[in-house]
């Protein structure tokens, strides 16, 4: 209680607090009455609640006062953090009744490390967020034992598939020991109902090879429609995985914009090579990051990827979406292409390009040659200008600043 003490002195003088964190305090039920009185004194338009260990009679305290807030139409909380807490079945009623009874338009609910809630616990929960008429930004499941064995993957599906547009644009699912059924599952929701998440983190589940083999090609039979960041770290995806995955990203349908492999088997150069090549068909993809220690070849592979020097129609067909490898090793000569894929304007990136790289050095007439109309009329047009290094560079900085202005 002494604790609190100096936050009620402190909150008598602020009114525009905003965010409230306490981590690593027993909030038990009569702080928790405290901390909730001294904020209802103050009408504090908090957005953001942290609290971590607390006592499930401190949560049903919480939830009296969330009505006690509601009553007064005072603002509560867009984001909710329950690390840590273990929960079990019967408390995530007092969670459930707060996010069904009152309108809270929660913005993100951080449920990570509670392992002991139960099927019946997470039915509550998600029905409560499926009865509202918002999407939650952000659900944070990671490490809560949502496993075929609990069967909580199956009441997340079973919810999610019933009212697919309530699904969060932002769903973590990753150390949940997620096995065959459970991944297949999640995999059939997203391409047969298309739900609206953005981002899903499944990483370190162990679906093994058959399960990630089933969740990768439903999207290449059934493409979603959303962009979508997947993050697929210490799954133990190798082999043939790597191969289905090419396919994937070679798609003229995909919609991954990051995918990331880190944690997973090394790639070797055959493997390499397919996810090299299925890059060259892909305009969506703008970050990714690679598994195990990416090689000189690799990376040289990956540079003719970016920038082909070998004509200028190759140069001007190079990948220009890719915008970032998350790598410590990233070599200094793939840096300054990447850079120059954030603008916007992709013709103005390969022209950009093939004039650095067929024009800076040495103005031969006959690249011509080999040039398509198209591609011919782009840099003509520049060169045109009256060539120059410092015209590309002019032209370099003049789209750059284009592209942040818009």
């Amino acid at each position: 209680m002494e604790f609190f003490q100096p936050l009620e002195v402190f909150l008598s003088r602020n009114e525009t607090l905003k965010s409230l964190e306490i981590l690593g305090c027993n909030i038990t039920y009569h702080t928790m009455a405290f901390l909730m009185m001294t904020l209802s004194k103050r009408r504090c338009q908090l957005e953001n609640i942290k609290l971590e260990d607390v006592t499930n009679e401190g949560l049903s305290e919480m939830a009296s006062w969330f009505r006690w807030f509601d009553a007064r139409n005072q603002a509560i909380s867009k984001r909710m953090s329950f690390r840590g807490i273990y929960l079990l079945d019967e408390d995530c009623s007092n969670l459930a009744a707060v996010i069904e009874n009152y309108d809270i338009r929660f913005e993100e609910i951080d449920l990570h490390g509670n392992s002991f809630i139960g099927p019946n616990g997470w039915r509550l929960i998600l029905s409560a967020l499926a009865r509202q008429r918002y999407t939650l930004q952000r659900l944070n499941a990671s490490l809560c034992r949502l496993n075929d064995a609990h069967m909580g993957i199956f009441i997340l599906t079973e919810i999610f598939s019933a009212n697919p547009n309530v699904m969060p644009d932002e769903l973590n699912l990753s150390m949940n020991e997620i096995n065959l059924e459970g991944i297949q599952l999640l995999g059939s929701l997203l391409v047969k109902r298309n739900p609206p998440v953005k981002e899903l983190d499944l990483s370190a589940n162990d679906a093994k090879l058959d399960g990630w083999r089933v969740f990768i090609n439903s999207f290449v039979s059934n493409p979603t429609k959303t962009p979508l960041d997947l993050h697929l770290r210490d799954c133990g995806i190798r082999g043939e995985l790597y191969r289905d995955l090419a396919r994937l990203v070679q798609l003229p349908t995909c919609s991954l914009e990051k995918l990331f492999l880190k944690g997973n088997a090394r790639l070797n150069s055959g493997r390499m090579n397919q996810i090299v090549d299925s890059l060259k068909f892909n305009a969506t993809l703008r970050e990714m990051s690679l598994p195990g220690v990416v090689t000189v070849g690799g990376w040289n592979r990956l540079l003719s990827l970016i920038c082909d020097e070998t004509d200028i129609c190759t140069t001007y067909s190079s990948n220009h979406s890719l915008l970032h490898f998350h790598s410590p090793t990233v070599p200094r000569e793939i840096i300054p292409c990447l850079e120059m894929n954030k603008i916007q304007d992709k013709k103005a990136v390969a022209t950009l390009k093939v004039i650095l790289c067929h024009f800076a050095r040495n103005f031969n007439v006959r690249l011509f040659e080999v040039m398509e109309l198209p591609v011919l009329v782009e840099v003509m047009e520049f060169v045109n200008r009256g060539f120059a290094m410092r015209d590309v560079r002019k032209e370099y900085l003049a789209a750059v600043e284009r592209d942040h202005r818009d």
